[in-house]
């Protein structure tokens, strides 16, 4: 008989897990599929992920965590900085305050119901509620909706939510500055 203990912690919560981000510098992660592997903090590199452009970059931090529906007991939170192009990013803030004005503009509509007539009431609450719900929508579409999909102690946040083809920008990216450091390094070691 083997001598098993049923309730033993487990390698994850000991921290012998096989992917570990602990005492790593931000630029640290690992891609695997549509997966970001990551420490509490990640900094990708300056390309865009939308375009791949490298030029004119803004940098765009978010905050991640569990989804509000998932029952956690521990809500963890990982910060990742990311880079998009100025224009796209500009772009953006515009699309996210027309949204919100949408939004405003229907509370304000069901404000305004109190003081009209009771046929007018119902268009304007109605109106009003679907304003609401399409700038809610459309502010929730325009953005990048990461989540954190697992958490393996000590330090290690699976991120989901990239564009594919971001990632994969990304990881050539990375293979080609491995590349290129493995190249230098045996260029310098050759010359002495």
């Amino acid at each position: 008989m083997q001598d098993v203990n049923p309730y033993a912690v487990s390698q994850h919560c000991r921290g012998d897990a096989d992917v570990c981000f602990e005492g790593e510098p931000a630029t640290s992660f690992r891609i695997i599929d549509d997966l970001l592997i990551c420490g509490r903090r990640v900094e990708l590199p300056k390309i865009c992920l939308d375009t791949g452009v490298t030029d004119d970059l803004v940098q765009v931090e978010q905050k991640t965590q569990f989804p509000s529906f998932k029952l956690v007991i521990v809500q963890r939170e990982c910060k990742v900085v990311f880079w998009r192009t100025r224009q796209l990013q500009r772009r953006r803030v515009l699309q996210n305050a027309a949204w919100s004005s949408v939004a405003v503009l229907g509370i304000a509509g069901l404000l305004v119901t109190a003081q009209l007539s009771e046929t007018v009431q119902a268009i304007t609450g109605l109106t009003g509620f679907l304003a609401i719900g399409i700038g809610l929508t459309g502010l929730t579409a325009n953005s990048l909706r990461l989540s954190l999909v697992r958490f393996q102690a000590p330090n290690t946040y699976w991120i989901r939510g990239f564009p594919k083809v971001g990632l994969a920008r990304i990881s050539a990216w990375q293979q080609a500055e491995s590349t290129s450091t493995h190249n230098r390094t045996s260029a310098q070691s050759r010359t002495r």
